[in-house]
């Protein structure tokens, strides 16, 4: 830490927290209790936004700590993830999870001072250094409490407090405006959709073009004949199920209705038990999280990476030029497009693989899937007992508009134009919320260093206040020793009653 002021001491958390008084479980097993765990906490806002209502017989094992109004939480399996709130005066009194490292402050220092060092960057990223395990990381109540605390006068805490939130409520305004750009952008892209599958966007080349179109009833005749020869010895040849046209919503009369198992020569899902083939110099392995729905392309950023066995269901699973793919379990109607394949891919079991007769078909297919109007269909379609999910027979039978291949090109070529002025704002937004998540840090910095608000001489120095808190942290441990030393009973004859997990 940068040297402080003069009139300024450093210590650790632990010297200027109190002790934290624990619920006997065995006790009054039929009182009801607010249960905060880490589900509870809203890692963006630092907020407590849930928690759960028990009686201390129902309650989790963990359930045992008892918080305050003005203490901190800071979660200890995995520092980094930043699960850390205040405590609010609506939850005075209630229970928090033993996963949960509760620093109270003691009366001479500002909770808030405290709740700001806890969320600071350099704070986390100390215990994140310090963390053990492989499964769940975690550091101990004992480490939270180490930390240094840069301890200024009582009145100085106060000015600090009172300008980081006031530096912060222009930052929240800000990020206020920025989210509600970010929707109207969401908004956008799907209207934007709505009107390139429903042939509003191409409403005036359709009139421009007119009598020398030809009909997209034509073209799904010779995907149909194509599909039938794709399908020549691969077993027997199934006719596709086509919609019934007066069903669906009306389409300009050059386009048709038709079912993705109908434009399709073949559609799959990934395979199980990948995970032995694992390899971080194999192929791609696309999964949910590479695919989206704002854009049809794949993310090949956070890859996992493959090298599959050289047989039939290797063959089966792997992705061809102009394949599309789409999430049907987890996260379901997630889309993506095979544009590039300058590396060998495959999917997981998470996804479907649908391969257009036509390639040239595969963009506005894909584009149709992202569409607001197709993942309402996906919605509805969803089954499952333990989570939502398609079957294959599900996927086959989407309906999805079908244009003349000519007005396909025309709505691909103003969707790419539109999508990229819109992907160029999305770009410049986050840019500008990561730089609204670095000056908070910078103001931060600045606070505990002695920097954000000026020093006052006559403030009382920070030592003779130290002085006073260790009295106090005194005086709390004697008050909980004598306490439990009150509770203290000869040891009972008969079994201790089991608590419900």
């Amino acid at each position: 830490m940068s040297e402080l002021p003069e009139n300024w001491v450093e210590t650790t958390v632990g010297e200027v927290t109190l002790p934290i008084a624990k619920i006997n479980q065995t006790k009054d097993v039929n009182k009801k209790i607010y249960y905060i765990d880490i589900s509870s906490i809203d890692n963006k806002s630092h907020k407590v936004t849930g928690g759960k209502s028990y009686t201390i017989s129902e309650a989790p094992s963990r359930a045992r700590q008892i918080i305050k109004s003005g203490d901190v939480l800071f979660l200890t399996v995995r520092p980094y993830l930043r699960n850390i709130a205040a405590v609010p005066k609506s939850l005075n009194g209630e229970i928090a999870s033993t996963g949960f490292s509760v620093l109270r402050p003691a009366n001479e220092i500002e909770p808030q001072y405290l709740f700001h060092l806890c969320i600071s960057t350099p704070f986390v990223n100390k215990l994140s250094g310090i963390q053990y395990g492989v499964s769940y990381p975690a550091v101990k109540d004992e480490q939270v409490r180490e930390q240094t605390f840069p301890l200024p006068p009582k009145n100085e805490q106060k000015r600090i407090v009172e300008k980081i939130e006031e530096l912060f409520s222009q930052i929240d305004a800000g990020e206020a405006a920025l989210k509600k750009a970010q929707a109207l952008i969401k908004q956008y892209r799907q209207s934007l959709l709505k009107a390139a599958v429903t042939g509003e966007l191409t409403k005036e080349w359709r009139e421009k073009n007119k009598g020398k179109i030809e009909p997209a009833d034509k073209l799904l005749a010779r995907i149909l004949t194509e599909r039938r020869k794709a399908f020549n010895g691969r077993g027997e040849y199934k006719d596709p199920t086509l919609p019934n046209r007066p069903n669906l919503s009306e389409l300009p009369k050059v386009w048709e209705w038709t079912t993705l198992d109908a434009v399709t020569s073949f559609i799959t899902s990934g395979s199980r038990g990948w995970a032995q083939y694992y390899s971080t110099e194999g192929s791609r392995f696309y999964r949910v999280g590479n695919l989206n729905r704002l854009t049809i392309e794949i993310d090949t950023e956070d890859l996992q990476r493959v090298s599959p066995p050289c047989n039939a269901e290797g063959l089966r699973t792997k992705v061809s030029k102009n394949d599309i793919l789409l999430s049907i379990t987890a996260d379901v109607g997630m889309v993506g497009l095979a544009s590039d394949t300058s590396e060998d891919a495959y999917i997981n079991q998470h996804l479907a693989l649908c391969r257009p007769v036509n390639e040239k078909t595969a963009e506005f297919i894909s584009w149709a899937l992202a569409s607001d109007t197709t993942q309402r269909q996906l919605n509805n379609k969803k089954s499952g007992i333990t989570k939502d999910g398609l079957t294959l027979i599900d996927v086959r039978n989407i309906f999805v508009p079908l244009p003349p291949l000519k007005e396909q090109e025309t709505i691909s070529d103003l969707l790419r134009l539109a999508l990229s002025q819109l992907d160029h704002f999305h770009k410049q937004m986050i840019l500008t919320h990561r730089l609204f998540q670095a000056e908070r840090q910078s103001i931060l910095k600045a606070a505990f260093s002695g920097k954000l608000v000026p020093q006052d001489a006559k403030d009382e120095p920070a030592s003779v206040l130290l002085d006073r808190i260790k009295a106090e942290r005194a005086s709390t441990s004697n008050k909980a020793t004598k306490s439990t030393s009150k509770q203290k009973k000869p040891a009972a004859t008969s079994p201790r009653k089991r608590v419900s997990k």
